[in-house]
C-alpha cells in the first residue's frame, strides 16, 4: 500500500511548522544561555534556588573531624611514676606538630569512645612533640609519624607502631596488656624485641647523595677503566665478512 503523496500546500505547511518549532527552540536556548550568564556574573541578585543553594546545603564533607576524647598529659618523668603506682603501661603519642597523619589519628582513633575507655582503664596517656623532644624520638621512634609506643613503668619500650587505626589499636594494645597481666616476666621479652626493631630502624641505609664537586673543578679520583675501543667491524653492521668461494657440486656443473 503506497502512501499518498502530499500536495504542494501540505508540503509548504509542514515546512512552516518545522521552521516555527526551530525558531522557538532557538529562542529558548538563547534565553537559557543569557540567564546562565547573568546568574554567573551576579549570583547574589537571584534567589538561592537558581544558584544551587539547595545543593550546597545538602552536601557533606568527606571527613568530619571529631574532637579527641582521650586526655593526654605532657611526657615527663612523673608519668612513669604515676604508671608504676597504678600498675599500668604508658601510652606515648609521639609526633611532630606538622604531621597531618597525627592530626587524623587524633580526630579518628582517639575520638573513638571504645579506644578512650580502654586507655582510661589500662594506660596513662602521654604525648610529646618529636621536634621538641629529639631524645624521645631517638629512643622510641619507629621511623614514621605518628608513633604509638607502649612503655613499661621503668621507661623501657614494650611495643611501637605507626599510623594505627581504631580496628588495629585495640587488638594490638589489648594483647600486650593482657599478656603482661598474666605474666609480668614477659616484659623483658617485649622490651628486647622492641629494642631490636628500633635498632633495625636506626641501621637503615641512607639514600646515596650526589657528589658535591665544585663547578669547573677536575675530579680528584683517577680514572681506573681504560677507554672503550670498538672492534674493527661494528656489531650492528649488516655486511657479511667476505669468505672464500665455495666449490661447485657436480650437478651444478652439468647444468
Amino acid at each position: 500500500m503506497t502512501k499518498p503523496e502530499k500536495t504542494e500546500e501540505e508540503k509548504l505547511r509542514s515546512k512552516r511548522v518545522h521552521a516555527l518549532v526551530m525558531m522557538i527552540l532557538g529562542a529558548i536556548m538563547s534565553a537559557c544561555a543569557l540567564a546562565a550568564g547573568l546568574i554567573a556574573m551576579n549570583p547574589g541578585a537571584f534567589p538561592s534556588w537558581m544558584t544551587g543553594g539547595w545543593l550546597r546545603g545538602a552536601s557533606r564533607a568527606h571527613r568530619t573531624p571529631a574532637a579527641p576524647v582521650v586526655s593526654f598529659v605532657d611526657f615527663y618523668p612523673g608519668v612513669l611514676a604515676q604508671a608504676k603506682n597504678k600498675d599500668r603501661v604508658v601510652l606515648l603519642h609521639l609526633a611532630p606538630s606538622w604531621s597531618r597523619e597525627a592530626r587524623v589519628m587524633e580526630e579518628t582513633v582517639y575520638a573513638d569512645p571504645a579506644v578512650a575507655k580502654w586507655i582510661a582503664e589500662n594506660a596513662v596517656a602521654a604525648r610529646a612533640d618529636a621536634d621538641e623532644r629529639p631524645d624521645l624520638a631517638f629512643m622510641y621512634g619507629v621511623g614514621a609519624w605518628p608513633t604509638t609506643a607502649l612503655l613499661h613503668h621503668d621507661g623501657r619500650e614494650l611495643a611501637g607502631a605507626a599510623r594505627l587505626t581504631s580496628k588495629l589499636f585495640l587488638p594490638w594494645a589489648s594483647l600486650i596488656v593482657k599478656t603482661l597481666k598474666a605474666d609480668p616476666a614477659k616484659a623483658d621479652g617485649f622490651a628486647a624485641d622492641a629494642r631490636r626493631r628500633v635498632e633495625a630502624v636506626r641501621r637503615r641505609p641512607e639514600p646515596p647523595r650526589a657528589p658535591t664537586t665544585p663547578s669547573g673543578a677536575a675530579r680528584s679520583a683517577p680514572r681506573t677503566s681504560a677507554p672503550r675501543r670498538w672492534p674493527t667491524r661494528p656489531p650492528w653492521s649488516c655486511r657479511a665478512t667476505p669468505s672464500a668461494p665455495r666449490p661447485r657440486s657436480a650437478s651444478s656443473r652439468r647444468s
